[in-house]
Protein backbone atom coordinates (compact mmCIF):
# COMPACT_ATOMS: atom_id res chain seq x y z
CA UNK A 1 0.00 0.00 0.00
CA UNK A 2 1.03 3.75 -0.59
CA UNK A 3 0.72 6.76 1.35
CA UNK A 4 -3.11 8.10 1.31
CA UNK A 5 -4.11 11.05 -0.51
CA UNK A 6 -7.59 11.65 0.43
CA UNK A 7 -8.02 15.49 0.08
CA UNK A 8 -6.21 15.53 -3.76
CA UNK A 9 -6.10 11.78 -4.87
CA UNK A 10 -7.05 11.24 -8.51
CA UNK A 11 -9.16 7.84 -7.44
CA UNK A 12 -10.60 6.46 -4.47
CA UNK A 13 -7.67 4.00 -4.66
CA UNK A 14 -5.45 6.99 -4.42
CA UNK A 15 -7.79 8.21 -1.80
CA UNK A 16 -7.15 5.10 0.54
CA UNK A 17 -3.48 4.53 -0.70
CA UNK A 18 -4.59 0.98 -1.65
CA UNK A 19 -4.43 -1.38 -5.00
CA UNK A 20 -7.22 -2.35 -7.35
CA UNK A 21 -4.93 -5.75 -6.12
CA UNK A 22 -5.73 -5.23 -2.82
CA UNK A 23 -8.30 -7.27 -1.00
CA UNK A 24 -12.11 -5.75 -0.15
CA UNK A 25 -10.88 -6.96 3.37
CA UNK A 26 -7.65 -5.12 3.39
CA UNK A 27 -9.06 -1.71 1.81
CA UNK A 28 -11.40 -1.66 4.89
CA UNK A 29 -8.60 -2.33 7.12
CA UNK A 30 -7.25 0.65 5.39
CA UNK A 31 -9.71 2.67 5.79
CA UNK A 32 -10.25 2.34 9.37
CA UNK A 33 -6.76 3.15 10.32
CA UNK A 34 -7.23 6.43 7.89
CA UNK A 35 -10.56 7.46 10.06
CA UNK A 36 -9.01 6.66 13.49
CA UNK A 37 -5.67 8.66 12.48
CA UNK A 38 -7.68 11.51 10.99
CA UNK A 39 -10.18 11.39 14.19
CA UNK A 40 -7.48 11.79 16.33
CA UNK A 41 -5.80 14.61 14.94
CA UNK A 42 -9.07 16.43 15.15
CA UNK A 43 -8.91 16.11 18.91
CA UNK A 44 -5.43 17.17 18.99
CA UNK A 45 -6.42 20.34 16.61
CA UNK A 46 -9.43 20.90 18.50
CA UNK A 47 -7.37 21.60 21.94
CA UNK A 48 -4.74 23.45 20.04
CA UNK A 49 -7.81 25.84 18.62
CA UNK A 50 -6.48 25.53 15.19
CA UNK A 51 -9.75 25.91 13.06
CA UNK A 52 -8.07 25.59 9.64
CA UNK A 53 -6.37 22.65 10.92
CA UNK A 54 -9.93 21.12 12.00
CA UNK A 55 -11.59 21.75 9.08
CA UNK A 56 -8.78 20.21 7.02
CA UNK A 57 -9.47 16.89 8.92
CA UNK A 58 -13.14 16.57 8.91
CA UNK A 59 -13.00 17.04 5.27
CA UNK A 60 -10.38 14.59 5.06
CA UNK A 61 -13.00 12.47 7.04
CA UNK A 62 -15.58 12.98 4.55
CA UNK A 63 -13.88 11.95 1.39
CA UNK A 64 -12.30 8.82 3.12
CA UNK A 65 -16.01 7.39 3.75
CA UNK A 66 -17.03 8.62 -0.05
CA UNK A 67 -14.24 6.73 -1.29
CA UNK A 68 -14.59 3.53 0.89
CA UNK A 69 -18.00 3.87 -0.21
CA UNK A 70 -17.69 3.70 -4.30
CA UNK A 71 -14.52 0.73 -3.23
CA UNK A 72 -17.44 -1.36 -1.26
CA UNK A 73 -20.04 -1.13 -4.17
CA UNK A 74 -17.69 -1.26 -7.09
CA UNK A 75 -14.07 -2.94 -6.14
CA UNK A 76 -13.67 -6.44 -7.89
CA UNK A 77 -10.08 -7.56 -6.84
CA UNK A 78 -8.51 -10.62 -8.74
CA UNK A 79 -9.56 -13.91 -6.74
CA UNK A 80 -8.25 -17.09 -8.03
CA UNK A 81 -9.56 -19.09 -5.38
CA UNK A 82 -13.29 -18.47 -5.65
CA UNK A 83 -16.13 -15.65 -5.30
CA UNK A 84 -16.64 -17.17 -1.85
CA UNK A 85 -13.06 -16.68 -0.69
CA UNK A 86 -13.22 -13.43 0.53
CA UNK A 87 -16.79 -13.76 2.46
CA UNK A 88 -15.18 -16.89 4.32
CA UNK A 89 -12.00 -15.29 5.45
CA UNK A 90 -14.08 -12.90 6.65
CA UNK A 91 -15.49 -15.08 8.94
CA UNK A 92 -12.04 -17.02 9.35
CA UNK A 93 -14.16 -20.03 7.87
CA UNK A 94 -12.84 -22.11 5.45
CA UNK A 95 -14.80 -21.61 2.07
CA UNK A 96 -16.34 -24.87 1.89
CA UNK A 97 -17.79 -24.77 5.63
CA UNK A 98 -21.05 -25.89 5.63
CA UNK A 99 -24.07 -23.86 6.88
CA UNK A 100 -24.91 -25.01 10.47
CA UNK A 101 -20.47 -24.09 11.34
CA UNK A 102 -20.98 -20.57 9.32
CA UNK A 103 -24.04 -19.73 11.26
CA UNK A 104 -22.92 -20.49 14.66
CA UNK A 105 -19.34 -18.72 13.57
CA UNK A 106 -22.01 -15.61 12.90
CA UNK A 107 -23.81 -15.69 15.44
CA UNK A 108 -20.71 -15.95 18.03
CA UNK A 109 -18.87 -12.81 16.01
CA UNK A 110 -22.22 -10.91 15.98
CA UNK A 111 -22.66 -11.13 19.84
CA UNK A 112 -18.73 -10.06 20.33
CA UNK A 113 -18.84 -7.11 18.27
CA UNK A 114 -22.54 -6.07 20.05
CA UNK A 115 -21.23 -6.30 22.87
CA UNK A 116 -17.94 -4.32 21.96
CA UNK A 117 -20.52 -2.24 20.71
CA UNK A 118 -22.13 -1.30 23.93
CA UNK A 119 -18.85 -0.97 25.89
CA UNK A 120 -17.63 1.67 23.45
CA UNK A 121 -20.50 3.75 23.53
CA UNK A 122 -20.38 3.30 27.27
CA UNK A 123 -16.52 4.56 27.38
CA UNK A 124 -17.20 7.64 24.83
CA UNK A 125 -14.84 5.67 22.47
CA UNK A 126 -16.46 7.14 19.04
CA UNK A 127 -13.85 5.33 17.09
CA UNK A 128 -14.34 1.97 18.80
CA UNK A 129 -17.94 2.18 18.64
CA UNK A 130 -18.25 2.95 14.74
CA UNK A 131 -15.02 -0.14 14.21
CA UNK A 132 -17.43 -2.64 15.52
CA UNK A 133 -20.57 -1.42 13.70
CA UNK A 134 -18.28 -1.79 10.64
CA UNK A 135 -17.51 -5.35 11.87
CA UNK A 136 -20.85 -5.80 12.26
CA UNK A 137 -22.43 -5.14 8.89
CA UNK A 138 -19.04 -6.88 7.36
CA UNK A 139 -19.53 -10.48 8.93
CA UNK A 140 -23.58 -10.24 8.74
CA UNK A 141 -22.86 -9.54 5.08
CA UNK A 142 -20.28 -12.39 4.55
CA UNK A 143 -22.66 -14.98 6.28
CA UNK A 144 -25.64 -13.99 4.24
CA UNK A 145 -23.18 -14.56 1.20
CA UNK A 146 -22.08 -18.07 2.25
CA UNK A 147 -25.16 -19.08 3.06
CA UNK A 148 -26.96 -17.62 -0.24
CA UNK A 149 -24.43 -19.68 -2.17
CA UNK A 150 -25.74 -22.66 -0.49
CA UNK A 151 -29.21 -22.50 -0.73
CA UNK A 152 -31.42 -23.05 -3.91
CA UNK A 153 -31.78 -20.21 -6.13
CA UNK A 154 -35.52 -20.25 -5.74
CA UNK A 155 -35.72 -19.90 -2.28
CA UNK A 156 -33.77 -17.13 -2.17
CA UNK A 157 -35.86 -15.64 -4.67
CA UNK A 158 -39.20 -16.59 -2.17
CA UNK A 159 -37.55 -14.81 0.24
CA UNK A 160 -36.31 -11.70 -1.34
CA UNK A 161 -39.88 -11.33 -2.76
CA UNK A 162 -41.25 -11.11 0.84
CA UNK A 163 -38.83 -8.73 2.43
CA UNK A 164 -40.48 -6.02 3.44
CA UNK A 165 -39.48 -2.29 2.22
CA UNK A 166 -36.00 -1.33 4.78
CA UNK A 167 -37.51 1.84 4.94
CA UNK A 168 -40.23 1.18 6.37
CA UNK A 169 -38.36 0.73 9.91
CA UNK A 170 -36.52 2.64 12.12
CA UNK A 171 -35.28 6.39 12.00
CA UNK A 172 -35.50 9.35 9.41
CA UNK A 173 -31.72 8.50 8.59
CA UNK A 174 -32.17 10.92 5.49
CA UNK A 175 -32.64 13.51 8.20
CA UNK A 176 -30.38 16.14 7.57
CA UNK A 177 -31.01 18.11 10.88
CA UNK A 178 -28.74 16.29 13.51
CA UNK A 179 -31.67 17.57 15.97
CA UNK A 180 -34.20 16.28 13.35
CA UNK A 181 -32.75 13.09 13.57
CA UNK A 182 -32.47 12.72 17.81
CA UNK A 183 -36.19 14.38 17.86
CA UNK A 184 -34.96 17.75 20.01
CA UNK A 185 -34.76 20.95 19.37
CA UNK A 186 -31.82 22.80 19.00
CA UNK A 187 -32.03 24.56 22.83
CA UNK A 188 -32.17 20.90 24.11
CA UNK A 189 -29.12 21.06 26.92
CA UNK A 190 -26.19 18.93 26.73
CA UNK A 191 -27.71 16.48 29.35
CA UNK A 192 -30.53 16.07 27.43
CA UNK A 193 -29.12 15.27 24.41
CA UNK A 194 -26.57 12.94 25.84
CA UNK A 195 -29.74 10.89 27.77
CA UNK A 196 -31.29 10.96 24.09
CA UNK A 197 -28.65 9.60 22.63
CA UNK A 198 -28.22 6.78 25.13
CA UNK A 199 -31.39 5.99 24.79
CA UNK A 200 -31.52 5.61 21.04
CA UNK A 201 -28.30 3.50 20.79
CA UNK A 202 -29.73 1.11 23.42
CA UNK A 203 -32.97 0.83 21.54
CA UNK A 204 -30.87 0.16 18.34
CA UNK A 205 -28.78 -1.96 19.32
CA UNK A 206 -30.86 -3.95 21.35
CA UNK A 207 -32.52 -4.97 17.22
CA UNK A 208 -29.48 -6.86 16.30
CA UNK A 209 -30.66 -9.97 17.75
CA UNK A 210 -29.82 -13.35 16.45
CA UNK A 211 -33.26 -13.50 14.87
CA UNK A 212 -33.24 -10.34 13.56
CA UNK A 213 -29.78 -11.15 11.59
CA UNK A 214 -30.97 -14.29 11.00
CA UNK A 215 -34.37 -14.73 9.48
CA UNK A 216 -34.50 -10.50 8.44
CA UNK A 217 -31.39 -9.57 7.38
CA UNK A 218 -32.91 -5.93 5.92
CA UNK A 219 -33.80 -5.27 9.68
CA UNK A 220 -30.64 -6.31 10.94
CA UNK A 221 -28.92 -3.66 8.73
CA UNK A 222 -31.40 -0.83 9.21
CA UNK A 223 -31.17 -0.96 12.85
CA UNK A 224 -27.29 -0.91 12.60
CA UNK A 225 -27.28 2.29 10.23
CA UNK A 226 -29.80 3.83 12.80
CA UNK A 227 -27.13 3.23 15.55
CA UNK A 228 -24.65 4.79 13.63
CA UNK A 229 -26.46 7.41 12.71
CA UNK A 230 -27.43 8.45 16.09
CA UNK A 231 -23.64 8.60 17.04
CA UNK A 232 -23.01 10.48 14.05
CA UNK A 233 -25.87 13.19 14.77
CA UNK A 234 -24.68 13.06 18.60
CA UNK A 235 -20.97 13.84 16.99
CA UNK A 236 -22.15 16.86 14.82
CA UNK A 237 -23.79 18.64 17.15
CA UNK A 238 -21.11 17.99 19.32
CA UNK A 239 -18.90 19.37 17.08
CA UNK A 240 -20.68 22.48 15.97
CA UNK A 241 -21.75 23.39 19.74
CA UNK A 242 -17.52 23.01 20.90
CA UNK A 243 -17.00 25.24 17.69
CA UNK A 244 -19.64 28.01 18.77
CA UNK A 245 -18.31 28.36 21.79
CA UNK A 246 -14.70 28.87 20.90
Amino acid sequence: MSDADPLTGDDPYEALGVSPDDSLEAIRERKDELLNEYRSRMREVRQDRDNEAFKESAEAIKEIEHAWEWLEGNHEPVDTDGPSNEAAAALDLPADAAPGTIEARRDRLLDEHRERMRKARHEDDNEGFKTAANRIEEIERAAERLLAERSEPEAEQEHDDQAPDPGSDGPALSAADPYELLGLSRDASEAELAARRDELVVEYTARLTPETYADEPWRFRQALRATAAVDDAWRAIEGDRTADSE
